[in-house]
């Protein structure tokens, strides 16, 4: 029993995910290159969707996300264009549905300070400033 248990472990090693130990130093280089050769394009594509400076941060995310999932990365130039650029549109998507949030959460936070600045007007009523008294001695 303990034989079949040794044998089922192995199996299950050989057929475990490559970490990034394992991975060849030619798919760094390959991935590298690839993210060098298309990161001006990337960016374009990215600026002309949302403005250079969003761009430049939505970039990062995009080759962060290529870098770790290099692997998924063809050796073919421009099947890695390609993916590089869905990856881009995904991200892009999900910048977007965060903008949306962020955008929704401020108007909320807009119409709940307005509610209570009515709220206080109508409870304190209006101010009344008392006139000046002038103190008896003052006036002889």
């Amino acid at each position: 029993m303990s034989e079949s248990l040794g044998r089922d472990s192995a199996q299950v090693a050989n057929h475990a995910p490559p970490s990034d130990l394992d991975l060849a130093p030619t798919t760094d280089q390959a991935a590298e290159e690839a993210l060098r050769a298309n990161a001006a394009d990337l960016l374009g594509y990215l600026a002309r969707r949302i403005g250079r400076q969003d761009a430049a941060d939505v970039l990062g995310t995009v080759l962060v996300t290529a870098w770790r999932r290099r692997t998924d990365l063809s050796d073919e130039p421009e099947a890695a264009r390609m993916w590089l650029f869905v990856v881009a549109r995904r991200t892009l998507a999900n910048h977007r549905r965060g903008q949306a949030r962020a955008d929704a959460l401020t108007e909320r936070l807009r119409a709940t300070v307005t509610a209570a600045d009515d709220e206080v007007a109508n409870v304190a009523g209006p101010v009344a400033v008392p006139e000046r008294t002038v103190p008896a001695a003052a006036v002889l």
